[in-house]
């Protein structure tokens, strides 16, 4: 700002001053500034929860689709075991047992970890709906970011 805008703006001002007709305008202004700036940061602190919410649903189905791939790492092991010829079939039968016990532990643990995930994306679907309808936004999850979509093969696109 330049000496003579600065004097312009001291000039207006007290000139404003002794002007009270202007009071109950300035007054509803200053309000709506306030009103406006209380929504903005009211809105960026839920587009923020939402997009925190969204990284938890998808970490946790990262953590399911790991301990998928492992499941089935294993699974792979034990057919692979079940038609090489081994020379100890003792150790052949505990290596199957240990497999099979591991199975049926990640088959529970991977549904716990799908109905988290599940859970998860139920929370993001209500935070998406209150940013939208915090900034009056409407539109699908793929328009703001959006949630992966699961397929039965275990493998993740954008929705």
């Amino acid at each position: 700002m330049e000496a003579n805008e600065a004097q312009e703006l001291k000039e207006q001002a007290e000139h404003a001053e002794q002007d009270k007709s202007m009071r109950p305008v300035a007054f509803s202004m200053s309000v709506l500034a306030v009103m406006v700036a209380v929504t903005t940061v009211l809105g960026h602190r839920t587009h923020t929860e939402a997009v925190l919410d969204q990284n938890k649903a998808t970490d946790q189905w990262n953590f399911y689709q790991a301990k998928k791939i492992r499941s089935n790492d294993t699974q792979l092991a034990a057919d692979l075991l079940s038609v090489v010829t081994v020379a100890d079939k003792d150790a052949q039968k505990k290596i199957e047992k240990s497999y099979a016990d591991h199975q049926a532990k990640w088959n529970d643990d991977l549904k716990e970890e799908q109905e988290k995930a599940e859970a998860l994306e139920v929370k993001v679907e209500k935070a998406e709906a209150r940013v939208h309808a915090s900034t009056g936004m409407s539109g699908s999850r793929s328009q703001s970011g959006g949630l992966f979509r699961r397929f039965p093969c275990c493998c993740f696109i954008r929705a």
